[in-house]
C-alpha cells in the first residue's frame, strides 16, 4: 500500500509542471470581443470588454471608458466564462452513482437490464441538469498570467 502511494504522489509531482512566463501579451488567441477581467499589480480587476490587442499592450472598454494596459501593468487577465464540460461530468457522476445503487430487485425478473437503463438515462438527464447550472454561473478561465522574474 505504501508503494502504490508513494508512487501516486510521486506521479503527481511529476505531472506538477510550472507555467511558461509570458512577457507580452503574444500568446494570447484573440477572437472576436471577449469579455475579459484584468487584474493589476495591486491586485485592482477592470472588468470589460477588449477592443484592442497587441504583443504590447490591451485597450479594456468597460462603462464607456477605455484602459490601456501592457505586460508590465497587467498581472493577470481572465476571460469571462469556462467549459460546461465540468458541469457536464459532475452531473453524469451523480447520474450514474445514482443508477448504480437503485433498487430494481423488487420485480421477479433480473434487474441488470434495469439498473445499466437507469444509469445511462441518469447519467444524461443529470449531465444536461449539470450543463445547465454551469451555464448559469459563469466562471473564468484565466488566458495569461505575467511571468515570474
Amino acid at each position: 500500500m505504501k508503494l502504490i502511494t508513494g508512487l501516486m504522489l510521486g506521479g503527481l509531482a511529476l505531472a506538477a509542471v510550472p507555467a511558461a512566463a509570458q512577457t507580452d501579451f503574444s500568446r494570447m488567441d484573440v477572437e472576436g470581443t471577449p469579455r475579459v477581467i484584468v487584474t493589476d499589480l495591486s491586485g485592482n480587476e477592470t472588468a470589460g470588454r477588449l477592443v484592442v490587442w497587441t504583443p504590447s499592450s490591451i485597450v479594456v472598454e468597460t462603462r464607456g471608458t477605455k484602459r490601456t494596459f501592457t505586460p508590465a501593468d497587467a498581472f493577470r487577465i481572465d476571460r469571462r466564462g469556462d467549459s460546461l464540460k465540468t458541469g457536464i461530468i459532475i452531473g453524469a457522476a451523480f447520474g450514474a452513482l445514482g443508477g448504480l445503487i437503485s433498487d430494481c430487485s423488487k420485480g421477479k425478473s433480473p434487474c441488470r437490464g434495469q439498473r445499466i437503463g437507469l444509469t445511462l438515462t441518469g447519467m444524461g438527464v443529470w449531465g444536461a441538469i449539470g450543463a445547465g447550472i454551469d451555464a448559469l454561473i459563469p466562471g473564468r478561465t484565466q488566458w495569461w498570467r505575467r511571468g515570474i522574474p
